[in-house]
């Protein structure tokens, strides 16, 4: 096996491969030819998984697919960073709906990456003010000067209003939530146009419009990029005041754009899953799997319609997945460890953050059953930490940039050293095998390959063969 000679070479590959094995102990830039200032940032989410014991053969069951993407608030569970198969209901048979997966647990949103918000949103912000003298059915028809704004309380919000067209409102891409109110002795119908109308959701409570004297009423509005804008009217003359408030907001319906915060191209790094059991050590029987599966593997084995009586091509069931070639298979007590990596150029390409939920990145599958020989009830089977660390150019001060002067021989060192080590294993020896992959990198000769012959009884199970190993 060879390894390059120079230190800088030899530095690059021990970094990048203690990232992508263990990124909750280190994190570094992509070795490539990218040579531009990047930020890294590293996410690290840790919940609990339930099962339901209720359901006859597949009591007991559960599920759950791992993404390196900040993942998508809206949109379907193929684009969700984590899909966690429902276990508030017995176990499903149609994976393709948002009705079998859970999308929060424990107070964490399991769509997106916790750094979602942070790197996809504009700066946070709250505009706040007043016409006092509205009269008109158009309040804001003479432009920014008919708008007083708060300005103990506002921050953050630039705005503009133009004299034409009954006032119309511009802000910054982002998401936002506008709250109207108006002052009348007659019932007054408030409206908000769009230009855009697909950017602007229904009301808070289910109106576009609203009719009551001291009327208010809110909305969601997605600013997708510049020059877009809104206007604000009434059906009615002689309001003695209109207030208009703007935050800056994220909701889970989603829609706002995603490629005007502090990032402005991404791509992951790394990513690893540790998943431990926290059941009873009297009633620990059962089965997990865990698999690092090729792009485009979860569209085709798990996001699909599986029969609960054969499981046969539905990685949601721990008998097909440990069928897999490169799973885990073994007892649900011992738990299991999984690292990510690139599987091909296109994995380590810088993407916007609005494209990378539909690319096929390889992805972490772990799948499993709980039988401890009671019925019913929904118990807590596993604790799931999920590391990701993720490289991004920013044009923001706040976080540190820097460069790294790597190359493709660098890459193909990295991909020599981990060529044929499993990427999924029992909790017991992982923090071993880890241990020997460093060792392998700065000693350049197979101590991984003797690790592998000293582990082999308990190795076996993940990798089929020693010999396609070596």
């Amino acid at each position: 096996m060879n390894f390059l000679h120079t230190n800088q070479g030899n530095n690059e590959v021990m970094r990048y491969l203690n990232c992508l094995v263990n990124p909750k102990s280190c994190m570094t830039r992509i070795p490539d030819s990218f040579a531009r200032p990047t930020a890294l940032v590293r996410s690290i989410v840790t919940y609990d998984i339930t099962t339901n014991l209720a359901g006859g053969a597949d009591g007991g069951r559960f599920a759950v697919s791992l993404r390196p993407t900040l993942g998508i608030s809206s949109g379907t569970p193929q684009d969700w960073k984590v899909g966690l198969v429902k276990s508030s209901i017995t176990w499903p048979t149609d994976f393709t709906t948002g009705l079998s997966f859970t999308s929060v647990s424990g107070g964490t949103d399991l769509r997106v990456d916790p750094f979602y918000d942070t790197l996809t949103s504009g700066p946070s912000g709250f505009l706040n003010g007043i016409a006092t003298a509205p009269g008109l059915s158009a309040p804001f028809g003479g432009g920014t000067a008919t708008y007083q704004v708060d300005t103990g309380n506002s921050f953050g919000i630039g705005f503009t209003i133009t004299n034409t067209n009954n006032g119309r409102w511009m802000l910054p891409p982002g998401q936002y939530y506008i709250q109207v109110a108006v002052v009348n002795t007659v019932s007054t119908t408030i409206s908000l146009v769009p230009s855009i109308a697909g950017n602007l959701s229904t009301a808070l409570n289910a109106a576009v419009n609203e009719t009551l004297p001291n009327a208010s009423i809110g909305w969601i509005y997605n600013v997708q990029t510049y020059g877009e804008y809104f206007t604000i009217t009434l059906n009615q003359v002689g309001s003695t005041s209109v207030t208009v408030s703007i935050s800056t907001t994220a909701t889970a319906v989603g829609g706002g754009p995603l490629d005007f915060g502090m990032v402005s191209q991404i791509r992951p790094v790394a990513m690893s899953a540790l998943a431990s059991y926290i059941g009873t050590t009297l009633q620990d029987g059962g089965n997990i799997a865990a698999a690092y599966v090729p792009g485009g593997t979860l569209n085709s084995n798990y996001f699909i319609q599986a029969s609960n009586t054969s499981p046969i091509g539905s990685f949601a069931f721990w008998e097909s997945l440990s069928k897999e070639p490169s799973a885990y298979n073994g007892p649900i007590r011992d738990g299991a460890y999984t690292w990510w990596s690139p599987e091909d150029y296109e994995d380590l390409q810088m993407s916007k953050p609005s494209g990378t939920p539909s690319h096929n990145y390889p992805s972490i599958i772990i799948a499993g059953q709980l039988m401890s020989g009671v019925t019913t009830g929904i118990v807590p089977v596993i604790r799931l930490e999920v590391v990701t660390v993720y490289e991004f150019v920013t044009n923001s001060l706040l976080f540190e940039t820097g460069t790294c002067l790597g190359s493709q021989a660098i890459m193909d060192s990295a991909q020599s050293a981990l060529f044929g080590q499993p990427h999924s294993m029992p909790n017991g020896i992982h923090l071993k095998w880890l241990s020997d992959i460093a060792k392998k990198v700065a000693s350049g000769i197979g101590s991984g390959a003797r690790f592998i012959d000293r582990n082999f009884k308990k190795i076996a199970p993940i990798i089929g063969t020693v010999g396609s190993l070596l």
